[in-house]
């Protein structure tokens, strides 16, 4: 299926991106990649995280037009872990990001790490997290890339707290916080987006955009119904405001 997945998902992205030079409209098999992760667009290079032959993860950039896979990344396993539990990609075309989180001997994930850089290379350990028992750390679950911004989203428990943190560089720019919902969080210029289901478990659910540099409000788009039930990323935003959602089979554009 991972297979299937991605082979689908690259040719749909070098038909979408007519704008580079020498696509075509029709969709274009780009890799065979059997042990897929992630995908993602930097401007004429599709960038594909797939599962290393001793269970670490690599990056490889393919042509959008198609090509030979060129290397970028390789994260071998580390010493105490069993495998790779969670794999987040995301890029623009000035920055690639990638999460990877790895299971230990436990069970359970105990060690993340995210690693950016531009889509070219070279990629830098910009954060890492090692769980150890008495402790309360923020756990980075996700990400995403606009231009040079990196918004990393971050889990602590017990208590189920959610926030954000944007940086730039390797610099933590600011932080906000996201109460004890967390959905993944879109950010675009100074903007993010993400879903607030408000204090009361039967009261109404808010898609909100904030300035991540004051967490200052810029707009609200308040949802007549939804289930409070995520398996993908539901936001995606741009600079200006411009939102688009998918929840509960439903389609949401905003501005």
């Amino acid at each position: 299926m991972r297979r299937l997945v991605c082979l689908v998902a690259c040719a749909v992205v070098a038909g979408l991106f007519g704008h580079i030079p020498g696509a075509t409209a029709a969709p274009v098999a780009l890799v065979d990649a059997p042990r897929a992760l992630g995908v993602a667009v930097a401007g004429g290079e599709v960038i594909v995280a797939s599962a290393a032959p001793r269970s670490g993860v690599r990056l490889r950039a393919i042509p959008a037009t198609g090509g030979p896979p060129r290397p970028l990344l390789s994260v071998p396993l580390p010493r105490r872990a069993r495998l790779v539990g969670e794999v987040r990609l995301s890029s623009s075309a000035e920055l690639t990001a990638l999460l990877v989180g790895f299971v230990g001997a436990s069970g359970s994930v105990s060690e993340w790490r995210v690693y950016a850089g531009p889509p070219p290379g070279p990629f830098e350990l910009v954060h890492r997290v090692r769980f150890r028992r008495g402790e309360r750390p923020w756990m980075p679950i996700d990400v995403d890339v606009h231009g040079d911004r990196l918004a990393m989203q971050e889990l602590r428990y017990p208590g189920t707290l959610f926030r954000t943190t944007v940086l730039i560089g390797d610099t933590a720019q600011a932080r906000v916080p996201q109460g004890t919902f967390g959905t993944p969080t879109a950010v675009a210029g100074d903007d993010l987006a993400y879903i607030d289901l408000g204090p009361r478990a039967d009261g109404p659910a808010f898609i909100r955009i904030v300035d991540w540099r004051t967490g200052g409000e810029r707009s609200s788009l308040r949802l007549r119904r939804f289930s409070g039930e995520l398996d993908h990323r539901p936001l995606d935003l741009a600079v200006g405001g411009r939102l688009a959602a998918t929840l509960d089979g439903r389609l949401l554009a905003a501005a």
